[in-house]
């Protein structure tokens, strides 16, 4: 099982720069190995510059979309927070398929923009489209969530890349059977990635391929 930190960027920079989690970071901080890094980092560092594509600093093995700070829009997730930021849907993915075109060899895999719960399925089907249509599909970890639907889960497990994001654990909400989907993946040779699911718990009963959490 692979371990990834996420949200080591906007760590590194609250404590760098005094300012809270969500401010913005310099885009030429060089990041850890097994970090998981998030686009919306590098979204918000340059988003009001002419051409908001910073080039990463170095390998990253995934690039997480960022789809977290879409929940927190509208207090969806683990934290079930609800953040007073306001980010264009359509920008941003704008933004973020030119960050993958322009830091192409330096990323393994990235993560889809999973916001299906926030603005359905139809909406993240055409993104899968546009990633296919642009080249960028075969390194594209498509995300799971219940709200997606059992019909989506199929299409996740058998995503080009063969390597496969579900839900974490959310308070309060409906337990995942990850055991089942997890046994169905290994058959058909697909890796699953658990978001923050890095609970020594976890590790006991879930065989995941890999995992993230924050510090």
């Amino acid at each position: 099982m692979y371990f990834f930190y996420s949200g080591t960027r906007t760590w590194i920079s609250k404590f760098r720069q005094g300012q809270n989690i969500f401010s913005p970071i310099s885009p030429d901080l060089r990041q850890l190995k097994w970090c998981f890094p998030s686009y919306f980092d590098y979204y918000s560092a340059a988003k009001d510059e002419p051409r908001p594509m910073p080039t990463m600093p170095g390998h990253c093995t995934i690039l997480d979309s960022g789809a977290h700070s879409f929940f927190a829009m509208h207090a969806i997730g683990v934290e079930k927070k609800r953040e007073t930021i306001l980010i264009d849907l359509e920008h941003y993915f704008t933004m973020y398929i030119e960050h993958l075109k322009l830091n192409w060899n330096k990323i393994d895999y990235f993560v889809e923009l999973d916001v299906g719960e926030v603005y359905g399925m139809k909406i993240v089907k055409k993104m899968r489209d546009d990633f296919a249509r642009e080249g960028l599909i075969e390194k594209c970890i498509f995300a799971w969530h219940p709200n997606n639907g059992i019909n989506d889960l199929d299409i996740c497990l058998n995503c080009p890349s063969r390597y496969m994001g579900i839900e974490g654990m959310r308070p309060g909400d409906i337990v995942i059977p990850y055991n089942r989907i997890l046994k169905k993946a290994y058959t058909i040779g697909t890796r699953i990635h658990g978001f923050a699911l890095t609970n020594h718990k976890v590790f006991r009963r879930y065989p995941f391929y890999s995992v993230d959490s924050t510090l």
